[in-house]
């Protein structure tokens, strides 16, 4: 550049040469960047006329107003919204539904168990029961017939003890009987022999020997008491320890029968102890169950709320959203009128540049 300049001639007068210089090589600068400028504006503008040639194409090319496209994707948007907000909800209700008719059936469940266990704890001790005081009876019966075997035995024993001890005092009075009868032949052949001696007048020998008999039956009669006393007082002792031990094992028998009773009674109130328990047990186990299924219920309850308002949540984001697109698409409708409105502009100033 410096040679084209260099063809100059110099002067003394005038301007200094090399300022000169300077401002014309900055002048050439300049104009080189401005025609690099002009090419890439040139440039610019052809791509910018290209894309407004399409996009005025396109533009053209559709049927209906953009407007109207965007009434149709924002309802379609807000209808899509809509459509998703009630099936949530209806979700939410099904699923409110199913947890309601699980807990319900979780509380009928437990319910059912309760009742089964409370009936079998009642049948148990029903049988329990029943057991103990058959058993309790049987034993009463036993011991009742047993007792009554035995007094009549003990009676059989004492009754055959009495003949026995009445066979031995009959015995035993014919042998006195005997013995008395040998002793007055015995007086009597005494009395003969002293009649035979002529010790005695006769009168006097009648005497004797009726003195003897006299002697030899009241002697009889007075053992023949004593052994009967003695024999009525063995018999009445045998008697009496035959009652006695009769009446021991009655008593026996009485004192067994009150302790059965005693027994039984006692079975009883353990029974009627069982079925309070059993009531009380019954009654826990219902109170249980229903606080598990209210609990259940309230749980389904919450949840179910929870799953509503979670749903109703969910459809007003979706609504928001669709109405946040239905203003992002206003907004780019608008930008893209603004964008080919300046792009008119601009065409209309290349247009006049041209010109």
């Amino acid at each position: 550049m410096s040679t084209e300049f260099n063809r100059f001639e110099t002067s003394k007068r005038g301007y200094d040469p090399e300022a000169v210089e300077r401002e014309l090589k900055a002048l050439n600068s300049e104009l080189v960047r401005l025609r690099e400028q002009y090419a890439d504006t040139a440039e610019e503008l052809k791509e910018t006329r290209s894309n407004l040639e399409q996009t005025q194409r396109k533009l053209d090319s559709t049927t209906a107003p953009n407007f109207a496209s965007l009434g149709a994707e924002a309802a379609e948007l807000l209808i899509r919204a809509e459509n998703s907000a009630r099936e949530l909800e209806e979700a939410a209700s099904s699923q409110a539904a199913a947890l309601l008719a699980e807990a319900n059936d979780q509380a009928a469940k437990l319910l059912e168990n309760a009742e089964q266990q409370y009936q079998e704890q009642m049948g148990a001790a029903e049988r329990r029961a029943a057991r103990q005081v058959a058993a309790a009876k049987h034993e009463a019966e036993l011991l009742t017939a047993n007792s009554r075997i035995e007094a009549k035995e003990r009676i059989q024993s004492a009754e055959l003890e009495v003949a026995r001890i009445r066979g031995q005092a009959a015995t035993e009075v014919a042998a006195i009987k005997t013995t008395a009868k040998r002793e007055v032949e015995k007086v009597k052949a005494e009395l003969a022999s002293k009649v035979a001696s002529q010790e005695y007048t006769t009168l006097d020998k009648l005497g004797i020997e009726n003195a003897a008999k006299e002697l030899a039956v009241a002697e009889l009669e007075a053992q023949l008491a004593t052994r009967r006393k003695k024999a009525e007082e063995e018999y009445l002792d045998l008697h009496n320890k035959a009652v006695a031990e009769t009446q021991g094992y009655l008593e026996s028998a009485k004192k067994d029968l009150s302790s059965l009773k005693k027994t039984i009674s006692t079975i009883r109130l353990e029974i009627q102890a069982l079925e309070m328990e059993a009531s009380q047990a019954q009654g826990r186990i219902l109170q249980e169950a229903r606080k598990q299924a209210e609990a259940i219920a309230h749980k389904a309850d919450l949840e179910a709320a929870e799953t509503l308002a979670l749903a109703r949540q969910k459809a007003l984001e979706t609504e928001k959203a669709a109405k946040v697109r239905v203003n992002e698409i206003e907004n780019k409708v608008k930008s893209s009128e603004l964008y080919l409105k300046k792009l008119r502009s601009l065409l209309s100033s290349i247009d006049q540049l041209e010109d």
